[in-house]
């Protein structure tokens, strides 16, 4: 019977609160927000940009990431595999 090998994606998304407190005006504040999350990689890593930014944050997101709020799973390539020839000692 054939074997086949399956390349595929794993997109999971979390939503996370996080409580800011700035005395900036909205657009500023919107700026602000905007150019953080151009250059962050991680939640935490964009509140630490807003704070070094002077906004005060009151409240860190979660850390925890066992339940996601949704997962996406896209397969993208497949292949056969080769069948390694037996040389009846197995």
């Amino acid at each position: 019977m054939p074997k086949y090998g399956f390349m595929v994606s794993e997109k999971l998304e979390f939503r996370r609160e996080i409580i800011l407190e700035t005395d900036l005006d909205e657009d500023s504040f919107l700026d602000l927000t905007e150019r953080a999350e151009r250059i962050s990689d991680s939640v935490e890593d964009f509140a630490f940009r807003l704070e070094k930014s002077g906004v005060k944050v009151v409240k860190m997101p979660d850390s925890d990431t066992n339940s996601p709020d949704s997962m996406e799973i896209e397969y993208w390539d497949h292949m056969e595999l080769e069948e390694k020839p037996t040389d009846g000692n197995q």
